[in-house]
């Protein structure tokens, strides 16, 4: 039989097989009888609205309070949990019911660690990563050490605390990111709008006019696609879904491309160098989806048709300036009270941005104001990259803390009496100040 160690035997510790104290749960259930539950990275929990809805209702597997379930698809991710419902899931999750061996809570971070789930794909099969799937026949056989029920518990009680404090923390700097993120929204809105900045330090003219210049004056819209006149059908250009368009402060991803007389057929909406694409469509529109297209295949792209491409008119518009125009909240808000059309299909119509009446007309003073928020957003930046360096440190402790302690490489009583997680979090943190 195939031995699969997750860790060397510690003293008090003895080898199970994974089949010897958790096993699987075939049962089957209706939605009707119990309620749907989803099984994510966090763990088990009543069906998210976002869950795939399937028409087997009456074909799911029964999970009771205190079952394992676990993603037979995971690939790596750690879907997985304890359940703490009665309930019922997909086809493709595994249940299983752990054995008077094997204490639930213990269990819920053992096969949740990296270790574990190293193994879990490793005795999988699959052609790519994405479509990998590990069955309980073969998951059954990996082997592993388990102390005995009262260290378990106190294994498990450690981990609770312990990772509890972690994720706190986390959380904590998951909402001083959306808080930069609103901050520096703020900051451009008040930049574009002559509040803060070159345009607040300019005198407003007194010509009523001047103060009403709209966008359909400054920009070209849906250039013309003859431009490509010069490249032959089997061409490569720049292709461009939805998800190639970056949310917020925007930016767009090049690597797609398309012979040219693929898209050029097709009701792709044409740019080149320098233009910018705006989507149009809810919710990428609320959520800043745009670009200011740059080294593309050729010069040139195409783009979903759910996108509005601009083109800002030599001496009228600066780019740049352009970019953050979008990106403000009173733009933002201007745009979302044109839309027209029903439900999650509801757009805004270039017409509608065209006639959006901007604060700074001048272009020199544009020039300006997009380099103030340059150096404003580089400090942003470096607040927010921080902030992920600090929460991805948080992440790979708690991993790591996780293992050791469910495969013995730590004394779980020795570790909190001596505060070395409070050591440890001290230490990420001054590493991230300095």
């Amino acid at each position: 039989m195939n031995e699969i160690l997750l860790a060397e035997r510690q003293e008090g510790w003895n080898l199970y097989r994974l089949g010897q104290v958790l096993e699987e749960r075939k049962q089957k259930a209706s939605d009707k009888d119990y309620e749907a539950l989803s099984v994510t990275m966090q763990g088990i929990v009543p069906q998210l609205e976002t869950a795939a809805k399937t028409d087997d209702g009456d074909n799911r597997k029964l999970v009771r309070k205190g079952d394992y379930v676990i993603n037979s698809r995971s690939d790596r991710k750690g879907s997985g949990g304890i359940s703490p419902l009665d309930g019922t899931v997909s086809l493709i999750s595994i249940v299983l019911q752990p054995r008077k061996d094997l204490y639930p809570a213990f269990a819920h971070h053992l096969l949740r660690s990296v270790a574990f789930q190293e193994e879990f794909y490793r005795v999988g099969h699959g052609i790519v990563a994405d479509l990998w799937t590990t069955r309980y026949a073969e998951m059954k056989n990996i082997r592993f050490y388990l102390p005995d029920l009262p260290t378990q518990k106190r294994i498990a009680a450690f981990l609770d605390r312990e990772t509890a404090r972690i994720d706190e923390l986390i959380a904590k700097k998951e909402r001083l990111g959306g808080l930069i993120d609103q901050r520096r929204l703020a900051v451009i809105t008040a930049a574009v709008t002559g509040k803060i900045g070159p345009a607040s330090e300019t005198p407003t003219k007194s010509d009523a006019t001047e103060n009403q210049v709209r966008l359909r004056f400054m920009l070209q819209v849906a250039p013309s696609a003859g431009e490509v006149e010069n490249l032959s059908a089997d061409d490569e250009v720049t292709f461009a879904p939805m998800d190639a368009l970056g949310d917020g402060l925007g930016g767009l991803d090049v690597s797609g491309s398309r012979p040219l007389a693929e898209v050029a057929a097709g009701s792709y909406n044409y740019f080149r160098d320098g233009d910018i694409l705006l989507a149009k469509v809810t919710p990428c529109f609320e959520n800043g989806k745009k670009a200011l297209a740059h080294d593309l295949i050729n010069g040139v792209g195409f783009a979903t048709s759910e996108v509005h491409v601009f083109r800002p008119k030599p001496g009228k518009l600066d780019h740049r300036f352009l970019m953050y125009l979008f990106s403000s909240e009173d733009f933002r808000a201007d745009g979302m009270k044109s839309m027209t059309g029903a439900g999650g299909l509801k757009r805004v119509s270039d017409a509608a941005i065209l006639n959006y009446r901007p604060h700074v007309t001048d272009v020199a003073l544009q020039q300006k104001v997009a380099d103030f928020l340059d150096l404003e957003m580089e400090v942003f930046e470096v607040i927010k990259e921080r902030t992920k360096e600090s929460i991805d440190r948080l992440r790979e402790y708690r991993a790591a803390l996780i293992t050791a302690a469910v495969t013995g490489q730590i004394d779980v009583d020795t570790y909190g009496r001596t505060g070395t997680t409070s050591a440890t979090l001290d230490q990420i943190e001054e590493e991230m100040q300095a």
